[in-house]
Order: structure tokens, then C-alpha cells, then sequence
């Protein structure tokens, strides 16, 4: 009877607020935007259904939350999701950034992707409820890095060695995908970034665990 008791209070419980780190942002693309934008996530907490989960920006007042999935999909503990354009198409996403994720590593949004602005915007995950579980902002401004000059576009990419709560909204932990930075590569048409590559290390996972704790558990949406 406990463990039904303690299985049935982590259903209703779920993630908290931080069990969820956004660790990657590729919001300008060179093949075209928005269709090959992309965000890369990272579950600390336990296994979650993101039946019924959205994901949402918040530039100028935000429009309306896109349905990642309305069918059941497994999102098991300690692992990275990539959440794509709802056209983008898991072989195209492999064949343009020379990966081989598989379909429990990869969903392109079941409803309208919400374009990601260039200088600066807000990337989100609600849960079926509409609690905030995931929120960064970010921008091209100090603490966050710059591109400078390059032609190629790059994506915001989260030092592994950072990946806490309160860390992951620090722009100073960030650095643009580049050569030597996080495992970064480029994709086919040139772009940098490294997709489902870069995932907190272990000594981190501790860290996830004890700020997790310490965070409000699942703020409301805005």
C-alpha cells in the first residue's frame, strides 16, 4: 500500500519547476526561419508523459502555447529532447545536422511553432495543466555571448558544467556554438550547434537534484 501511495504522489506532484533545463537554442538558422529553429532539453527529474504539454514564447505579450504532442510520449529521466519546427521531419533534422537521433529524442511540435526572435525572446515548457516547468530568456545583450561577425548562424548553447536552475537563466553561462565550444559541429548548410551532444555532467546531476528542491515547484503560466 506505501509504494501505491508513493507512486500515486509523483503522478499527481510531477516535475518541478528547474527538473527541466533548457540546454541548447538554435533561434536563427541559416536555412530559414522559423522551420529550422530548435530548442534542446534536458529531463533531471523523473520518467514524464508530455501528452498534452505545450511550448511557448512570451515576445510581445506571447501568442498562444503550441501542443507538443496530444498522444502519449515517454520522456525518460536523465535524458535530452530536441523539440523542432512542427514541419521539420526527424530525417531531414539528422540528415541536415549529421546526427542519429532516434524518436524518443526528437518531436516536432503537433502545433504551430512559435517563432524565436533574433534578439531576444523567451523559450517555455507547460505542462497538460498549464504550469511554467521550464523558462529562460534570452537575448544579444550582456551577460548573454555574441555571435560578432560570423556568417554563420549558431545556436546558444548551455556550459554543461552549469545546469542548475538558478544557472540556466545566467546568460554568462551560455556560450554561441562554435569550434571547441561544448562539442559544437556545423550542420550542412553551416550552421553551429550540437544537438542532442551536450548533456550535464555527472557532478552536475547532484546540483540539479538539490535545485530542484529549492525552486518553487511549478510556477502558474502568465
Amino acid at each position: 500500500m506505501r509504494k501505491f501511495v508513493a507512486a500515486l504522489l509523483v503522478m499527481v506532484v510531477g516535475p518541478a519547476f528547474g527538473d527541466i533545463i533548457f540546454t541548447e537554442i538554435m533561434y536563427d538558422p541559416s536555412l530559414g526561419e522559423p522551420g529550422w529553429e530548435w530548442v534542446e532539453v534536458w529531463n533531471n527529474g523523473p520518467d514524464i508523459n508530455l501528452n498534452g504539454w505545450f511550448f511557448d514564447d512570451l515576445a510581445g505579450g506571447g501568442g498562444s502555447p503550441a501542443l507538443i504532442i496530444s498522444s502519449d510520449f515517454i520522456w525518460s529521466s536523465n535524458s535530452y529532447l530536441i523539440l523542432a519546427h512542427n514541419t521539420q521531419t526527424l530525417s531531414d533534422f539528422n540528415t541536415e545536422w549529421n546526427t542519429s537521433l532516434d524518436s524518443a529524442h526528437f518531436i516536432a511540435l503537433e502545433e504551430t511553432w512559435p517563432p524565436l526572435n533574433n534578439d531576444g525572446d523567451w523559450v517555455r515548457m507547460l505542462d497538460a495543466n498549464s504550469n511554467e516547468v521550464a523558462a529562460v530568456e534570452y537575448t544579444e545583450s550582456s551577460p548573454w555571448p555574441s555571435g560578432g561577425a560570423s556568417e554563420a548562424s549558431y545556436s546558444f548553447n548551455l556550459d554543461p558544467r552549469t545546469a542548475t536552475p538558478e544557472q540556466n537563466t545566467n546568460g554568462a553561462n551560455w556560450s554561441v556554438s562554435a569550434s571547441g565550444v561544448n562539442d559544437s559541429w556545423q550542420s550542412a548548410a553551416g550552421d553551429w550547434g550540437s544537438p542532442g551532444v551536450v548533456i550535464p555532467e555527472p557532478g552536475t546531476i547532484a546540483l540539479l537534484v538539490l535545485g530542484s528542491g529549492l525552486v518553487a515547484i511549478a510556477r502558474r503560466r502568465r
